[in-house]
């Protein structure tokens, strides 16, 4: 038993330390996404003024536009990059923690 509880204690510590490696790579990649999708979000969009009630139409009405807007703010290759790394580094959707 207490070589079991050694070997999983130790087997814990290094998926810990290769977690932890990975968790830059991961931030920037998020924040990248993160950034492009809160503009796909702003520009096609309704808007409401909280105050008047008055509805805006959405401030872009093409694809071309919006990807126009998403690429002042992240370049469309760092947004491939983030997510290849994303998909590298995170578990499937359908994995459970344990697996992973």
């Amino acid at each position: 038993m207490l070589i079991a509880t050694k070997l999983l204690a130790r087997a814990e510590r290094e998926t810990a330390k290769q977690k932890l490696k990975t968790l830059p790579r991961m931030e920037r990649a998020g924040i990248r996404l993160a950034t492009a999708f809160r503009v796909v979000f702003d520009t096609t969009s309704e808007q409401v003024d909280t105050e008047s009630g008055e509805i805006s139409p959405p401030e872009v009405a093409t694809l071309t536009a919006m990807w126009e807007r998403i690429e002042e703010v992240v370049p469309r290759e760092e947004l491939a990059v983030a997510i290849a790394a994303l998909f590298e580094l995170a578990p499937p959707i359908d994995s459970d923690t344990d697996a992973a």
